[in-house]
């Protein structure tokens, strides 16, 4: 799947909600903000299948949560460099168990940031990482 085909699946599956898909090396990036404040994320290999229905239902449910609760995508299995930093509306943000690093400022500058649940498959943090 094209990177343009991702972009035009994933804005028809979270509606009106601002979203992103960009590479950074071996890594797709994916990006959506929340009508909560929060925000929807995740990295995956450049070929990874998405499930575009789950991320519509992702998006639901963390708005349904409260102000600034975020989430990263099942199915990520790193948190790029710099994927939340300076975003300072997220309070809360749930790590999937498909994660095993975490890198760079990926949570640098999220001062509102009260809660990050990382699963034990995390092996990797880098530096300044929150």
């Amino acid at each position: 799947m094209t990177i343009d085909t991702i972009k035009k699946k994933l804005a028809k599956a979270v509606g009106p909600r601002e979203s992103s898909v960009e590479i950074s090396g071996e890594t797709l990036n994916v990006k959506v903000s929340l009508s909560n404040g929060g925000i929807l994320c995740g990295g995956f290999p450049l070929e990874y299948e998405f499930d575009f229905d789950v991320i519509a239902a992702l998006c639901t449910e963390c708005e349904s949560k409260g102000t600034g609760a975020s989430a990263v995508i099942d199915g990520t299995t790193v948190v790029p460099s710099n994927l939340f930093y300076g975003c300072t509306s997220p309070t809360s943000v749930n790590i999937p168990e498909s994660v095993t690093e975490i890198g760079d400022y990926a949570f640098e500058g999220c001062t509102a940031l009260e809660s990050v649940v990382i699963p034990d498959g995390v092996t990797k943090i880098d530096k300044s990482a929150f």
